[in-house]
């Protein structure tokens, strides 16, 4: 071997070397910028923590860095960014998790594509050394750019927003297996690359486990956006019930007050009549409202309907309810939890019973809630304008109202499906649509 060609072979080690410490630094300069993105980490500032940060976590990076795939150094690579998120920036565990396994999945993707892109030009062990560097910068733009996607933004804060509630465990878990399995398909991509009708079938499995994950991520973001919204409402609502009690000692007690003055101004007639249309009035509005309503117990419910009212009066909608007076030892069977889904229940179908009404020429809705074979039964009814399909109305995306409606009533059925004491039947009678919430308890 001549001095050349030892030199040669020298300058080419070192450009290894330095082709893959520039793409590891590349990587870690995409980590930082989607976890800045993801979670608001405040770790792209110039900052003392930032910068040590950094270091450790390339100088660790390029130590487990191998110039074959591994599966070890994904697991490793995938560990140590929720510990240092844990660790060295006070992110919690389950967000740490959710942010980073979004994070690797967009990865394997940018990286599927970057494969993809230079399989007919150049070796795996190219890619993974002399050209580290410039596969790695396609990787970062992928993934960097994916970031910039409005739609993705939206799903993802409002995934990793739901790591605060504490029912992450299926979430979790289908993460953790899509991770591996793509991992796994990676690992046989590095050992298959060749452009050939097994890659090609490789490639064409993975996207379908990125769709997979896609679906299941977005699924569960609107499963959880609305969950969120009727929770939030019930806790108004809830709040809602301690001011109708007070109005209506407010009320009384202003009607007493009408009638000592009433008396107070016999001979004038025009002051009599007046004051008598305003106790009319209320006696007329209020005391019809309140003596159906105070038959329900309070936990949230009363606040709802009474909410709900409000919106039906706002949109011109006449909204009917109807109590009987045996119905609240049920209720006293209620959980907490139970409570809480029927009333997210009753809030879907009344807000598409209100909608639904609005396009009717009659614009009216039925509540009654009442006692059917010693079981509590809430039936919503309503006038309706176009056409339904029963056998379809609970499936996800269907609706009357146009394209990405529909998801209440999914998600109504599969909140039953779980919780077996709730059962929902619904039907058409007359021109009405009738939703009956039946609870065996």
């Amino acid at each position: 071997m001549t001095y050349q060609e030892i030199v040669r072979r020298r300058c080419l080690r070192v450009l290894e070397y330095v082709s893959r410490i520039s793409g590891v630094i590349i990587q870690i300069i995409t980590l930082f910028i989607v976890l800045e993105r993801l979670i608001n980490l405040n770790c792209t500032k110039l900052n003392l923590k930032n910068i040590l940060s950094f270091i450790i976590f390339t100088i660790f990076t390029i130590f487990i860095c191998d110039v074959e795939y591994s599966g070890i150094y994904t697991t490793i690579f995938f560990i140590s960014i929720i510990l240092g998120l844990a660790v060295v920036y006070k992110v919690d565990m389950p967000k740490a998790f959710l942010s980073t396994s979004i994070f690797m999945i967009v990865l394997f993707f940018a990286d599927m594509i970057t494969s993809f892109l230079f399989v007919n030009f150049i070796s795996v062990y190219q890619l993974r050394t002399e050209y580290f560097i410039y596969s790695n910068l396609c990787v970062g733009a992928i993934t960097v750019s994916i970031t910039y996607i409005p739609k993705f933004q939206t799903i993802s804060h409002d995934i990793i927003k739901t790591s605060q509630n504490n029912k992450n465990a299926k979430t979790i878990f289908f993460l953790i297996l899509l991770i591996i399995a793509i991992s796994i398909l990676l690992y046989i991509l590095s050992k298959n690359y060749v452009f050939n009708q097994y890659y090609i079938l490789s490639i064409i499995v993975g996207f379908l486990f990125l769709m997979l994950a896609i679906i299941f991520l977005e699924e569960k973001y609107e499963k959880e956006k609305i969950i969120s919204k009727y929770d939030q409402m019930l806790e108004y609502v809830t709040t809602f019930e301690e001011w109708i009690d007070n109005e209506n000692m407010n009320i009384h007690e202003s009607k007493n007050q009408l009638a000592t003055l009433r008396g107070m101004v016999l001979k004038n007639k025009k002051a009599v009549n007046y004051i008598d249309n305003i106790i009319k009035e209320r006696v007329n509005i209020d005391e019809k409202i309140n003596g159906e309503l105070k038959r329900l117990p309070k936990g949230g419910l009363k606040g709802l309907i009474y909410y709900k009212l409000t919106i039906a009066n706002n949109n011109d909608v006449k909204l009917f309810i109807d109590v009987s007076s045996n119905i609240e030892s049920k209720f006293s069977l209620l959980t907490e939890e139970e409570n809480k889904i029927l009333c997210r229940l009753i809030g879907i179908f009344l807000d598409n019973a209100i909608e639904a009404s609005m396009e009717s020429e009659k614009r009216t809705v039925f509540c009654e809630i009442y006692l059917g074979d010693n079981n509590l039964v809430i039936a919503i009814s309503n006038t309706f304008l176009k056409n339904v399909e029963l056998n379809q109305i609970h499936k996800n995306g269907y609706s009357t109202k146009g394209k990405n409606r529909g998801k209440g009533l999914y998600l109504a059925t599969k909140v039953t499906n779980k919780n077996k004491i709730f059962i929902l039947d619904n039907r058409i009678i007359n021109d009405y649509y009738i939703q009956k919430i039946t609870i065996k308890k």
